[in-house]
């Protein structure tokens, strides 16, 4: 009995060389697809949050400019852009309620106030003040943000 199991085997050994072959070869082909498209996610992710960075730098950068202008020259007329501005920031932020996202709710906030006390006599100080932590808070988001691109470029895991 195991003479005839052996003679088979010894057959049909390139016929089960060749099947081992392609498993090996699915298996492996199967893994590199994987990893691919893991990597591909990961670029993407890492690409979009890059541009989300830039863009929300840009345009805090611009609203603050703005209303340095609009404060400090009664003239000046920025108002529409400045609100424009606001609601890109806005759109920027996740407006979760959660916890981890105070940084967010103190952006709201704090664009918010701004916006409503430039219609108003509030001392010009008061929103420079608002200003300046707004740019603080933008800043530190801006930081957290690219600490989660850099940990998930380097573990190759996307942050939840």
């Amino acid at each position: 009995m195991i003479y005839c199991i052996l003679r088979n085997i010894v057959e049909y050994k390139e016929i089960i060389i060749a099947l081992i072959a392609f498993a090996g070869v699915f298996f492996t082909a199967f893994i590199a697809l994987k990893n691919n498209n893991k990597n591909l996610v990961i670029k993407t992710i890492t690409e979009e949050r890059a541009k989300w960075r830039s863009e929300l730098r840009n345009t805090c950068a611009e609203f603050s400019k703005l209303v340095y202008e609009q404060v400090n020259d009664n003239n000046v007329s920025n108002k529409p852009r400045i609100i424009e501005l606001k609601v890109h920031i806005k759109l920027r932020t996740n407006p979760s309620d959660n916890p981890k996202h105070k940084l967010d709710q103190d952006i709201l906030k704090d664009l918010q106030e701004i916006v409503n006390e430039l219609d108003t006599d509030v001392d010009k100080n008061a929103i420079i003040k608002k200003l300046i932590n707004l740019e603080s808070n933008v800043q530190k988001l801006l930081k957290q943000e690219w600490e989660k691109s850099k940990n998930e470029a380097d573990s190759g895991k996307s942050a939840q």
